[in-house]
Order: structure tokens, then sequence, then C-alpha cells
């Protein structure tokens, strides 16, 4: 596995439009700029670019592909913008989006080739944004240049799209004790945040750390010690990993405030115009998608209505793009290839 000290540097880096101004987000980049592909890289909580340098490096070289790798807005931390410059209450779903929309314009001004088909690639956290970017900008026909042609998805699935609702086929119910768990650490990481940034550093930090504990001794944390070596290798000061939190309390008070409900996301409507491929491992304690699009998505490939697929990687967790770098990526090469 590459450590954060044997990691590719990127062969140059842009800088892309976010909510804080014009240069507010860095876009690594990564292979030839006349590539016939170009794909756009984005982790979750609590990872920047250097989560995805690895896999981003050898999928511009064996997918010829030109590839740029940024992060959720406020995750990363540069020198010229240093994580603590970034915006104190976090960053709100709408303004994930934009940082989405810039890096991929920013690609697309990067890439040289007058016909290049655009892949996005989303982990955790990065998969809302992602999924929220698909669904607006495939509606725009004014931005043709940014809608993607393929996406993937790695380990996060949202809900199928509305208009398929009664095109769904059966799916297994989630247990009680996967809901459990996909609630507590969840409202654990929003309690830290809502702590740290408007109480008080010491308990943000006391409350991450018990409830840490806590989910651990009571096997309510999500992934196992397969994942362990990924955190320690990419592991941040424990202030910056409670900010990071920030998407669990917006996700959090949307649902209490009763404003969730009016973000649309979900899978996108039209699976055979823009396939999607979803990958994810099944050792976990939680799986973190939606069974019905789970099924969704098997459908699809079964009756060949479109190139969408899914894989699991049984033996692999969470960053299983880490853990089985050369399965995910032939798994991704072959997809975006097809």
């Amino acid at each position: 596995m590459v450590t954060n000290d044997t990691l590719p540097p990127p062969e140059k880096v842009v800088p892309y439009e976010t909510v804080d101004g014009a240069n507010g987000g860095a876009l690594y980049l990564y292979g030839n700029t006349n590539a016939p592909n170009i794909a756009v890289c984005c982790a979750g909580y609590p990872d920047d670019h250097s989560i995805f340098q690895s896999f981003a490096f050898r999928l511009a070289k064996e997918g010829d592909c030109l590839v740029g790798v940024m992060c959720l807005p406020g995750f990363d931390d540069r020198e010229e913008k240093p994580w603590t410059t970034h915006k104190y209450d976090g960053y709100t779903f709408d303004d994930m989006v934009i940082s989405v929309r810039g890096a991929v314009k920013a690609l697309r001004a990067a890439s040289t080739h007058e016909d290049s088909k655009l892949t996005g690639i989303f982990h955790d956290w990065g998969v809302v944004p992602g999924s929220l970017w698909v669904n607006r900008v495939l509606e725009e026909a004014e931005s043709p240049e940014l809608q993607p042609d393929k996406m993937v998805y790695f380990d996060v699935l949202l809900p199928p799209h509305k208009v398929m609702k009664n095109d769904i086929p059966d799916a297994p119910k989630p247990t009680l004790a996967r809901t459990v768990v996909e609630i507590v650490y969840k409202i654990v990481l929003a309690i830290s945040f809502l702590l740290q940034q408007y109480v008080s550093k010491i308990l943000g930090v006391i409350f991450y750390s018990v409830g840490l504990v806590a989910m651990y001794i009571l096997r309510l944390y999500p992934l196992y010690h397969v994942d362990d070596k990924v955190f320690s290798a990419h592991q941040k000061h424990l202030n910056r990993t409670i900010y990071m939190a920030y998407p669990y309390w917006f996700l959090v008070k949307s649902v209490w405030n009763g404003t969730f409900w009016a973000y649309e996301m979900s899978l996108h409507k039209d699976l055979k115009k823009t396939p999607l491929l979803y990958i994810y491992g099944g050792n976990k304690r939680t799986h973190f998608h939606r069974n019905e699009s789970v099924a969704l998505l098997e459908r699809e490939e079964r009756e060949g209505r479109s190139d969408s697929k899914v894989i699991c990687l049984e033996d692999d967790g969470h960053f299983f793009y880490v853990t089985n770098e050369d399965a995910c990526l032939d798994a991704v090469v072959s997809f975006m290839k097809n």
C-alpha cells in the first residue's frame, strides 16, 4: 500500500473555482493532456487529495487518461491556503456541488483532446455532491461540456431517481443492526463538529474520542480492521479531522429542520445515456448503499438495459481502492473503455 511518504506527486496543480473564490480549490493533474479520456476523482470524509493520488497516477497510465484529483471544500491543507482559513461553519451541499463544477471546468480546460470522454469517480461523501452535480448538469442543455459520459461510485450509493419509483426491483430491507450502526456514527461525528466549532474545542475532542471508543466497544463502528492501515497512513490532526465532519452536521441539521428533502439526492435518471459503475467493499459492519439501488444496477447489467453494473470486492473494506488497487483499477479501466 502506498503511504503519504511515497505518493506520486501531481504533474501539475491548477486552481478551480469554489465558493471561496476562483482559486479556492486545487486540482492535481496526472497524465497526458491529449488523452481521449478524462476523469475527475473526489474522496469524502476524512480525506484530502492524498487518498486518490496513487490510484490517479496509475489510472492516467493504464487508462490512457488525464486525471484530476480534487477534494471536498475545506478538506485540503495547502501552504497558501491552510485548512484553518476555510469557512468556519463548513460547506453546504450546494457549496460542494460548486466545487465539483469548478473542478470539472478546470479539467476540461486542461485537456487538449477535441472529444475527450468524461468520467466522474467519487468515494464516500464525495458521492453526494457528485450525484447532485450529475443530476443537475444533465438537465442543462447549455453546458454539454460539463456533462459526464460515465459515472463511478465507490462504496456509497444513493436511492434511485424519483422517475424510477414505480420500476424498482425487490431488494432486502436493511436490518435493525445496520440501521443503528449508520445512525450512531453519523450523530457522533455531527455532534463532535457542533461542539468543537460552537462550544469548546476541548469538548469536541472529548466527545469525539469517547464516542469513537464507545462505538468500538459496542461494535457500532461501521468499519473493520481491514481499513485500519489506511486511516493510519492518512491520519490528520484531531481538530482538523473533526472540522472535516461538517457534512455530517449539515446532514443531521437538514434532516432535523426538514430541508434535507429539498435536495434531490439520488441516482441520475438515465442510466443508458450515462452508465454507472458501483464498486463496494463487502468486509464492513454495514454497507453505505441503498439496497434497491444495488438491485436496480444489477438488473441493468443482467437484462442488458445499459452498461451499468455492480462489483463487490468481498474481502475488502471501505477503502478498497487503496487496499486492493489492482482489482479496482482493472474494473474502472474496463468500464471506461467499454
